[in-house]
């Protein structure tokens, strides 16, 4: 995670911008027309490699309420369609949400989200033990109405609370 002074996480959104850029062109490298790696290793490729590395830390720079959400959005969204171009071999004026139907990847709002809601349910059962389980409790018990943390703002958005999951033994 990248640190700025004012907390605005340009930086690491910025972070997140090349390096998703650096792995499709890698991959574009990797997928000729003719002697290249096929579509559906493409998009493996994409799904295990790119996303995990452009969305680590999201919940600070994409998450609801942040700023320079939208613009880093756009500009992650963007670096998703060339992928998608990749994967399917369409032409660069084909629709994105086509692109993205054909790719069999979700459009970049809901997989922001997904991974969003995936982060706000893994904090939500963290163990009891757990240095940020306090605070996830602290923040789901009311929604303050200055000085919001992102993580009042996540718990709050999807309705999440740590006292409606069930721990369910192993054995």
């Amino acid at each position: 995670m990248i640190l700025d002074c004012d907390l605005r996480w340009k930086p690491q959104g910025a972070k997140a911008i090349a390096a998703g850029t650096n792995w499709v062109q890698n991959f574009r490298r990797l997928a000729k027309t003719t002697q290249g790696v096929g579509a559906k290793y493409i998009h493996h490729f994409y799904m295990s490699i790119t996303l995990p590395q452009i969305m680590y830390g999201c919940l600070l720079f994409l998450g609801p309420g942040t700023p320079n959400a939208i613009g880093t959005g756009k500009k992650l969204a963007q670096i998703q369609r060339q992928a998608a171009i990749l994967m399917t071999g369409a032409m660069r004026t084909t629709a994105t949400d086509v692109l993205e139907a054909h790719a069999a990847i979700l459009p970049f709002p809901l997989l922001t989200k997904k991974f969003l809601y995936r982060e706000t349910v893994r904090m939500a059962t963290l163990p009891c033990n757990h240095p940020l389980y306090k605070v996830f409790l602290r923040a789901a018990e009311r929604y303050i109405k200055k000085h919001r943390l992102p993580l009042h703002k996540l718990i709050h958005t999807f309705n999440i609370h740590p006292n409606h999951f069930k721990t369910i033994p192993t054995f």
